[in-house]
């Protein structure tokens, strides 16, 4: 097993920066542990009909700005993370969907990006890669790099209000 450091900062001057260990295998196998860590967009829970949950949005500081910004392609390094709660209390964890922009090349016929479901704790792979349901779902916002950023952030201003 190899063990990549990486120094990740959040954009959020009242949030701590911490260091976190990514876990390779040679499988693959990636742990999230520290996900809450990272800054969450929304303020308050809201229900994804394609998870058949709740959820919140968190991601790191690539993804936070391309969200933030409603890019149109999000940068290689781009970390979404999506809890999965089964109330709109965001009491009780599910399980962790994660997406990972990655290098050209990855999976080109759609957008690169690397999936990952997980138990709540974000450490122990239940599937990650390619998986087929996930691109089926993101494919219909292959617009907007794949992600439904453009119903997030209108769900999340609207929470601002």
């Amino acid at each position: 097993m190899v063990f990549l450091s990486l120094l990740l900062f959040n954009g959020c001057s009242s949030a701590p920066t911490k260091k976190y260990d990514i876990k390779y295998e040679a499988d693959e196998n990636i742990s999230f542990e520290g996900w809450k860590a990272f800054p969450k967009l929304n303020h308050h829970v809201f229900e994804s009909h394609s998870h058949k949950a709740y959820i919140d949005i968190h991601a790191n500081a690539l993804g936070k700005k391309a969200y933030e910004s409603r890019a149109k392609l999000f940068p290689i390094g781009s970390i979404i993370y999506k809890p999965i709660y089964t109330d709109e209390t965001g009491k009780e964890t599910l399980r962790l969907t994660v997406m990972i922009k990655k290098e050209k090349g990855y999976d080109t016929e759609n957008g690169d990006w690397w999936y990952g479901v997980y138990d709540k704790t974000g450490k122990d792979a239940w599937y990650q890669g390619r998986i087929n349901s996930c691109i089926k779902c993101h494919k219909i916002v292959k617009e907007t790099d794949y992600l439904f950023t453009e119903k997030v952030m209108d769900n999340i201003e609207m929470q601002a209000l």
